[in-house]
């Protein structure tokens, strides 16, 4: 599952919440995305700390390794993912022009 423009991860926040697994979900299926790296970095921290058990550096270090501090509209390619959630600044960005 791709968040792009993730901010801090509040919507991924609830779509992990919602996982029968959430500590599986955030080590092998979520992948954020976020132009601001210091959103990202906290994304990752709060998920980490909110859904993997205490002392999983290894789950930390995937999910940090399928982040990605860049734009999301731009062409290079992603960490594969099945679906994306948008929660409508990706649309945002682009109209502005960013």
């Amino acid at each position: 599952m791709a968040n792009p423009c993730c901010g801090v991860g509040n919507l991924a926040w609830h779509l992990v919440a919602a996982q029968s697994n959430p500590a599986r979900f955030v080590r092998e299926n979520l992948v954020l995305i976020d132009v601001d790296e210091t959103a990202l970095r906290s994304a990752v921290a709060l998920l980490g700390a909110d859904f993997l058990s205490g002392g999983d550096h290894e789950g930390l270090d995937q999910l940090w390794a399928k982040a990605s501090n860049r734009d999301f509209l731009s062409k290079s390619g992603l960490a594969p993912h099945e679906n994306v959630t948008d929660s409508g600044q990706t649309r945002r960005r682009e109209k502005l022009g960013f």
